[in-house]
């Protein structure tokens, strides 16, 4: 896993098969180790996230087959799906921040 993601909290310390985590923007579990471990290094959203962008922005990632996937952008102040996030601000309710 090549990156930090805020999203990602650890289950199930180390054990055979290497530790459990949990993605709670997918609401999935898996293995670190295993054959969808790599599922991380493909998820844009913690560089998303990295970046500025609007409090109210809520990514999620829905899997489709095995690893591959799509991330969803939403709006929770509007409840609305977000094409991309350059829309937020346009928005009056827009309100910047950065995670560190």
């Amino acid at each position: 896993m090549r990156t930090a993601c805020i999203f990602r909290i650890i289950v199930v310390p180390g054990n055979i098969t290497g530790p459990r985590y949990r993605c709670l923007a997918g609401d999935v579990e898996f293995v670190a180790g295993a054959e969808n471990a790599h599922i991380c290094d493909q998820c844009s959203i913690p560089e998303l996230m990295a970046e500025k962008h609007c409090l109210y922005l809520e990514p999620t990632i829905r899997f489709l087959k095995g690893t591959d996937s799509v991330v969803v952008l939403r709006c929770t102040k509007l409840d609305t799906i977000l094409p991309i996030k350059h829309y937020c601000q346009q928005c009056p309710s827009y309100i910047c921040c950065q995670s560190h």
